[in-house]
């Protein structure tokens, strides 16, 4: 038996400015999710937005505000790491090892 869960969280009002600036026009967007720390990752009919504007998060990114859009012939892989008070989400892109 399956489940299809629709999970929209509001980003934030700089989340939220980030992620307009940044997506397709006319792309459907299937689910949001908003980190602790200033980050969050958008899910659309396209592909994956991973968003960061948060000062305290460290990422591939760099420092500040950034975003990173990956389609989703791009991914070949994805863990989901879940700890006592928190969670990662691992992508691993074709051509990574």
């Amino acid at each position: 038996m399956y489940y299809l869960i629709m999970l929209i969280e509001d980003l934030g009002r700089d989340g939220e400015s980030l992620f307009k600036q940044n997506v397709g026009q006319g792309e459907q967007v299937l689910a949001k999710v908003k980190g602790i720390s200033g980050e969050g990752i958008v899910l659309t009919d396209k592909g994956v937005y991973l968003l960061k504007w948060g000062g305290l998060v460290g990422s591939a990114l760099g420092v500040g505000k950034g975003v990173g859009l990956f389609n989703y012939g791009e991914i070949k892989d994805v863990t989901l790491r879940k700890y006592l008070l928190s969670l990662t989400l691992e992508f691993v892109l074709k051509g990574e090892t």
